[in-house]
């Protein structure tokens, strides 16, 4: 089933160039997608008023000397939900920690995504907020997943999910998947 957005062609090429070239400016956004610069501009406003887009700007962990990235996926009790959670400061400390990248969650479930130098600096920071967790009863199960850069591969690429949610098939695709580093 497809998202049920009401985004002109134009729109949706816009979208699907903001996630394949984030870096670009919007004259060479407009090339490379064959729009006009005002209709970049235009969309782009458009997407921020609808919270359609934000600016995420998201150094690759290894990049700013992370060793690490962990993925935590945790399960909540029902007597938990999200409007109880996020009033506590231990929520406040886990969204706001320098390491998460990445936060959602909803009544029910979370996941997020950590960057940290070692295993124990992430156990030695996240164990404290987590056990505040616990002592509440919020917890029903947590997963943790942990990758190292050195030996992991990773993709990030929105521009694939938004050329299928959209049936665009555009052929600009990346196809690249950035390999572990060599040991």
């Amino acid at each position: 089933m497809r998202m049920q957005l009401k985004l002109t062609s134009k729109e949706r090429l816009v979208l699907y160039g903001l996630a394949r070239y984030p870096g670009l400016s919007d004259i060479d956004l407009a090339s490379n997608i064959g729009v006009d610069r005002s209709t970049i501009f235009k969309s782009k406003r458009k997407f921020r008023d609808w919270k359609l887009i934000k600016l995420l700007n998201v150094p690759s962990g290894d990049s700013v000397g992370a060793e690490i990235l962990t993925s935590v996926f945790v399960k909540y009790s029902p007597t938990a939900p999200f409007e109880v959670r996020k009033g506590l400061p231990s929520y406040q400390n886990w969204v706001s920690y320098p390491n998460c990248v990445s936060h959602i969650a909803t009544d029910t479930d979370s996941v997020s995504t950590f960057y940290s130098r070692s295993l124990t600096d992430f156990r030695v920071n996240f164990d404290p907020i987590i056990d505040e967790y616990y002592r509440n009863g919020f917890v029903e199960d947590i997963q943790y997943f942990h990758y190292p850069f050195q030996v992991s591969s990773y993709s990030a690429d929105a521009a694939l999910a938004v050329d299928s949610l959209f049936g665009l098939t555009r052929s600009d695709l990346s196809e690249e998947i950035i390999p572990p580093k060599a040991l």
